[in-house]
């Protein structure tokens, strides 16, 4: 078995995307208003939160339900997370920061792959200028379901494109289950009105 050596690209990437996250967190996040369509999306997470701190599971999908006009993976991650750290807007837009040192890797990778030529310059090249993209940067700073969509998009993209290198039928059913997520308006709206 060959081992491959971690790549200098790759963790420049992340360097890069930790430092974009404190510096984002640092004097970013504290200072962005909430507006009305945050302060909902704040809320759905809140509710999160509450449920799965009392432990009623009846309530999680309640709650769960009443989100049909974007994915609810926001809500639980953030909802999930605050119960170790708390919850408040301020926190939630931190924790939600996570998602940027994600995209910036999958960038990094959907790069090198789309690359003729094996070269780590590509990948960190489109990572920078993704990373330094001011919707990106704005869009991560507040806790808004855009950097969730952006993030499910990378990922839909990078695993649709290992499937159709490795040939797996398991990475197509995941990229199907990325992409259903993605456009859950009309699935949340319809499906899952099983739950209680």
């Amino acid at each position: 078995m060959i081992k491959k050596k971690p790549s200098f690209g790759l963790l420049l990437v992340i360097i890069l995307s930790l430092i974009w996250i404190c510096w984002l967190a640092w004097f970013i996040v504290p200072s962005a208003i909430i507006a009305w369509d945050e302060a909902g999306y704040l809320l759905s997470s809140f509710g999160i939160y509450k449920v799965l701190k009392t432990g009623d599971l009846v309530s999680f999908c309640r709650n769960t339900r009443s989100q049909f006009y974007y994915p609810f993976f926001q809500s639980w991650l953030l909802g999930g997370l605050s119960l170790v750290f708390g919850f408040s807007p301020l926190k939630a837009r931190i924790i939600g920061l996570t998602s940027l040192l994600f995209s910036g890797i999958i960038v990094f990778k959907l790069a090198n792959m789309l690359e003729k030529k094996p070269n780590k310059i590509v990948g960190s090249l489109a990572s920078l200028i993704f990373l330094t993209s001011p919707a990106t940067l704005f869009f991560h700073s507040i806790a808004m379901r855009e950097r969730m969509g952006l993030l499910l998009t990378l990922m839909a993209i990078y695993f649709y494109f290992k499937a159709l290198e490795k040939k797996r039928f398991p990475l197509f059913i995941l990229t199907d289950f990325i992409l259903i997520s993605l456009f859950s308006i009309s699935i949340t709206t319809w499906s899952w009105r099983f739950l209680p």
